[in-house]
């Protein structure tokens, strides 16, 4: 099995600049990736039925949501 070069922060930092060399600065998102922006603009209104649906799923399956923990973060996150 092959080791990963870079583990822990210096991965992360690493990937971060390389996505931005290749994409553009985040901050520039909107101009840079207009699809994306369009796309995520097109389905925020319906995160919430989705994510309820997800959730139900779940418990359907007597699963519970992973990292609950988490999912707090994110969903905050992404009501930002």
């Amino acid at each position: 099995m092959m080791e990963p070069l870079l583990t822990g922060p210096a991965a992360l930092d690493y990937l971060r600049k390389a996505f931005a060399n290749h994409y553009g600065s985040d901050s520039d998102a909107c101009n840079s990736r207009p699809l994306t922006m369009q796309w995520l603009s097109s389905v925020k209104s319906s995160e919430d039925q989705e994510w309820e649906e997800h959730r139900n799923s779940l418990f359907a399956l007597n699963l519970s949501p992973p990292l609950e923990l988490g999912e707090a973060f994110w969903s905050k996150q992404m009501k930002a």
